[in-house]
């Protein structure tokens, strides 16, 4: 039986393995690893808007963001131990 940081690890663990990956997040992961302080990107515009515990936290967060018309698109990434709300302002 595992214990309960074990277990919360294998929890994150298994769902950023369920992460949908295509082209353009490889894109995204390697301007994330070389974002600047104050949390932009140095490529394609895309900044960190927040973190967020649970991936539907932060879904919820972009869209919201989305309607308001604060920023065009978002992404939801894993980050070590959050979701990473990232956006593209118009």
């Amino acid at each position: 039986m595992l214990s309960g940081t074990r277990l919360a690890l294998a929890a994150v663990t298994a769902g950023v393995a369920m992460v949908p990956v295509t082209s353009s997040d490889f894109a995204l992961a390697g301007s994330a690893a070389q974002v600047r302080s104050g949390g932009r990107s140095p490529l394609a515009g895309w900044e960190i808007e927040g973190k967020y515990w649970t991936h539907d936290g932060c879904v919820t967060a972009g869209y919201q963001g989305q309607e308001r018309g604060d920023w065009s698109r978002f992404q939801c990434r894993a980050g070590t131990l959050q979701w990473v709300l990232w956006i593209l302002r118009p």
